[in-house]
């Protein structure tokens, strides 16, 4: 990746995330909350996830700290497209606090708007998944700072993202590697808290389970 920011003529600066795979860093225990993780996502969170948080909590806080108008997150691996310079040029989008130059799933609104001949935006009504690639503003990294402290939810998202001014580019300007994700990899030993059976019979009291439904109705599907 950074041999692509270099080829491009990007200037950067490299962040040494935080490493989870050995478990967290017992200092940091201070900074999460394991037992709010469980009653908001219904399931323990690994160490490598709470690390990956902490981390791109810790790089929004420095938009904050350094006062700068916003800023390219990228993580390690990313794969830039020969769109990037283009696309970088004209960040911060028009009325965009959160732009995702990658995403897994989630839902955006039908219309689209044309940011260049190649790519356009669709803000977004269910949150798709991955921070691997993402302009942020310094509004919007105050609220994911606020969402998420102390830390008790994963990087994507800690906040409902329909409710502030996101939105995805298509076709993705930036892919991933396929190497083996550490964080995919513990998120799939950890066991749900809750019973499914449970889950299921208070989600239809929920506000929040007809307004999702609501969404995915009146939305496209995003690959």
């Amino acid at each position: 990746m950074l041999k692509q920011l270099q080829e491009f003529g990007l200037k950067y600066e490299v962040w040494n995330a935080i490493d989870g795979r050995q478990g967290l860093p017992g200092h940091y225990e201070s900074h999460i909350d394991r037992e709010r993780t469980r009653q908001h996502m219904g399931r323990n969170m690994s160490d490598t996830e709470f690390a990956c948080a902490l981390s791109h909590r810790a790089m929004q806080q420095t938009i904050l700290n350094r006062k700068l108008p916003g800023a390219l997150i990228l993580e390690d691996d990313a794969v830039l497209t020969e769109s990037i310079p283009g696309i970088v040029s004209l960040l911060p989008l028009k009325e965009q606090d959160l732009t995702l130059l990658y995403h897994q799933g989630g839902y955006a609104w039908r219309r689209a708007g044309p940011i260049s001949q190649k790519h356009n935006a669709r803000r977004i009504t269910l949150h798709p998944n991955g921070a691997v690639a993402y302009y942020i503003t310094q509004e919007a990294a105050a609220r994911m700072i606020d969402a998420n402290t102390p830390v008790q939810y994963v990087a994507d998202w800690p906040l409902d993202l329909s409710r502030i001014s996101a939105c995805i580019l298509q076709p993705r300007p930036v892919q991933v590697t396929l190497t083996n994700s550490a964080i995919e990899g513990s998120r799939l030993d950890m066991k749900k808290v809750r019973s499914m059976r449970f889950l299921r019979s208070m989600r239809f009291l929920r506000r929040s389970y007809w307004r999702r439904k609501y969404l995915k109705l009146v939305s496209d599907k995003l690959c």
